[in-house]
């Protein structure tokens, strides 16, 4: 799935587009045993409930494509697709569909501490769009019919004091089990091209870096996705072996950024790397040779450059700017030797501390 796929299904998120029918949540202590379950129809929530639960179904579709979000593909049909399937026809009736979801996921989620499972239905009557991609209200294409799920860990709030209105003095607060914010969810089946994919659904993780495996085998069935830091780590592999250049690289960097900016998520297939690699002195052969050698079948622009900063550092010295300021730095032979050259575009400060250069006390 891409950006705008996912924002579509996002923007139904909200009291006003609400499409969600039914919400069913599983309680899983910190010994894997499942303690309450519960299920209800969404639009029977009270109102701060709801907008609760709004927001948390919000933060499971949010974060960059490619790294919180990944787009996980069944290679075959196999028996976790099926009961996937079979748990989005039951529309979360209580039933062993159900049933075998909770433990599936009890069974394999690595999480420490009591968490809960949150699943919603819902059912989205697919707008048309005009030619120039304007929505149609009343041109409905299909209905797609979906899953949100997530797993929240739940905890017990920080002890406080408070105002007690009614004995007017302060008391100790009880303490509350508070649900926190997402770890992982899902979203399936997929939304692709404005319609369901029941071949592959869209994965959330809040740690790019910490993926349940488990998870994903055991409940999902879907092929494992490359992390963020996989792709990172062949790509520094590669530009190191192909000795990148400092100019190569900024030019690599903001080829890509422009890239994202114009086609949107920008998965680099064999072609686009091979082109890319010509263009800015990447050996292809360094590069294929790190994606194999960090199990990589695939990059993605985002995960190989911050497009908010550009950080240059050394040994000893770090130098960060926002990235649309990145010509401020640069590198210059300065006596024979290689510097790094930061021009100044406004007051200097050392310390906090005002300071002039020569150039401005001379003037």
């Amino acid at each position: 799935m891409n950006k705008k796929e996912v924002l579509e299904i996002k923007k139904q998120l909200n009291p006003v587009r609400c499409c969600l029918t039914h919400i069913a949540g599983c309680y899983v202590n910190s010994e894997r045993e499942i303690i309450s379950t519960f299920r209800k129809r969404f639009l029977s929530l009270e109102e701060e409930e709801m907008l609760k639960f709004f927001q948390l179904f919000q933060k499971t579709l949010s974060g960059t494509i490619g790294k919180s979000l990944l787009t996980l593909d069944y290679p075959a049909p196999c028996p976790e697709q099926e009961g996937m399937r079979s748990l989005l026809q039951s529309s979360l009736e209580p039933g062993e569909a159900l049933d075998n979801f909770y433990r599936k996921v009890a069974d394999s989620y690595q999480g420490e501490g009591n968490y809960y499972i949150v699943l919603v239905h819902g059912t989205y009557d697919i707008p048309g769009h005009t030619s120039d991609g304007q929505e149609q209200e009343d041109a409905s294409e299909e209905m797609y019919d979906h899953l949100i799920g997530m797993i929240c860990p739940v905890s017990l709030d920080k002890p406080s004091l408070v105002y007690n209105a009614k004995t007017q003095d302060v008391e100790n607060k009880e303490r509350d089990w508070v649900l926190g914010n997402p770890d992982c969810g899902f979203l399936y089946p997929a939304f692709t091209e404005r319609r369901a994919d029941t071949n592959a659904l869209l994965y959330y993780t809040r740690r790019p870096d910490v993926l349940e495996e488990a998870l994903i085998r055991d409940v999902f069935g879907t092929s494992l996705p490359d992390t963020a830091a996989k792709q990172k780590e062949a790509f520094l592999a590669a530009a190191d072996a192909s000795g990148l250049t400092f100019e190569n690289a900024m030019a690599l960097k903001e080829e890509l950024a422009l890239r994202e900016e114009s086609e949107g998520d920008l998965t680099l297939d064999r072609p686009e790397r091979d082109g890319l690699c010509r263009q800015f002195g990447i050996r292809t052969e360094d590069l294929e040779e790190a994606m194999k050698h960090s199990q990589v079948s695939a990059l993605f622009a985002p995960n190989l450059f911050d497009k908010n900063k550009t950080v240059v550092s050394t040994d000893h010295v770090t130098i960060r700017v926002p990235s649309d300021l990145a010509d401020l730095v640069e590198i210059r032979k300065v006596d024979g030797v290689d510097c790094l050259v930061v021009r100044p575009d406004g007051r200097i400060r050392l310390d906090g501390i005002p300071v002039k250069t020569d150039g401005e006390v001379a003037q």
